[in-house]
Formats: C-alpha cells, structure tokens, sequence
C-alpha cells in the first residue's frame, strides 16, 4: 500500500474511535484520487493496524466497498484495489458517456447563480491546477466538479449512477495510466460543460 497515504490516515486516527464508514470513505477517496491504485494488495490485518480496528471492522469495511466495485473480494484471498479488463473499461466509459450527458442536458439553463458560481470556482480551481502542473490537485479539482453535477442532478437515478461510474472509470484511468504520458484534461473542455448553464444566468440578469 502507498506509504505516504499510511501515514496520512494513522496521523488523522489519533485515538479516536473510527467506524467501517469511515474506512470506507477513506479507502474509496484513496483510490479516486489514485493513492491506491488497481491491484493494490488490501490485507485485513494491515487496515486493521492502519485505521486501529479489529478485523472484523475491516471485513465489513471490504465487503461493502466490494458492492460499491472499489475492490474484489474472493474466498482465502487477500482483497485487492479492483483492475478491470478492457470490454469492462470500454463499457464504462460509454455508460459515463451517455449518462453524465443526459445529466449535464437535464442541468442546462437551470442551475442557481450561486450553483454556478461553484461549479465556475471549480473550473477555474482545476485549469490553475493543470498549469502549475499538480496532477493530484487536478484531479480532486476534477471530481469536485463531477460530483457536484451527480450531486444537482434533477434526476435522482440519474445522479447516483454518475456518482457510481465516476468512480468506476477514475479506477480504469489509473489501471491504465502510464509514466510520463501527459494528463487527459484539455483545458476549455470542462469550461465549455458549465458554460452549458449560462443562459440561465444571462435571463436573469436580462431580467427575461
């Protein structure tokens, strides 16, 4: 497991009392920031020192993070960071596709001012990012940016599917992510995606 992320989560332990939540939470923002990446050994044992629990806490931590496909659980073997092969990966991809752009069209025109002014903050948050060459900051900048789009959704089912295969295809991006091969984000990309709702806010101010 990554070290410096070993060391992060024991410093933010202490000596409080951590519940299977939070090692779920925690495990999973491991891996959508690409901390932990595919096939990254996850043994009972070791969490259980990590996060200071039992095994027990540990198991039912996996097992849900198993149904939310983080990790792959199997009998008499240590659970592992989830690696998906490449049909999966295209699948992936196509559902987020088609998903976050029926989001994104059922959003257009319709968020708030201060909705906007987020996701435009965010944006903004992510291009300085890429400038200054920080991947890990662009990333999180990135999945702010598309959770808060699962998260506005006007359709429920719609956004919990998003929320799911954000995290789905940033596992596939660091499976298949390779040294020195230069980030996915082009710059106005995104920018265009909110630019989307800009009418919303152009009537307002017309006062249409």
């Amino acid at each position: 497991m990554n070290e410096a992320w070993q060391r992060q989560i024991l410093a933010e332990s202490g000596n409080g009392r951590i519940s299977d939540q939070q090692i779920v939470d925690k495990i999973r923002r491991a891996v959508l920031t690409q901390r932990l990446p595919p096939n990254t050994r996850l043994p009972e044992g070791a969490l259980g020192d990590i996060f200071g629990v039992s095994r027990s806490v540990v198991r039912k931590a996996l097992t849900r993070l198993d149904a939310e496909h983080v990790v792959s659980l199997a009998p008499n073997q240590v659970a592992r960071v989830r690696a998906p092969n490449i049909d999966e990966t295209r699948d992936t991809f196509v559902a987020r596709r088609l998903v976050e752009g029926e989001v994104v069209a059922l959003l257009a025109g319709k968020l708030t001012a201060a909705q906007l002014a987020d996701l435009e903050k965010m944006v903004a948050g992510e291009a300085d990012a890429y400038r200054r060459g920080d991947e890990g900051a662009r990333i999180e900048q990135s999945l702010r940016i598309h959770h808060l789009l699962a998260e506005l959704s006007p359709n429920r089912v719609l956004g919990s599917i998003l929320t799911d295969l954000i995290l789905r295809t940033s596992i596939v991006i660091a499976l298949y992510r390779r040294d020195g091969l230069a980030s996915c984000y082009l710059e106005g990309i995104t920018r265009d995606c909110w630019r989307t709702c800009a009418p919303a806010r152009r009537r307002r101010r017309e006062g249409l």
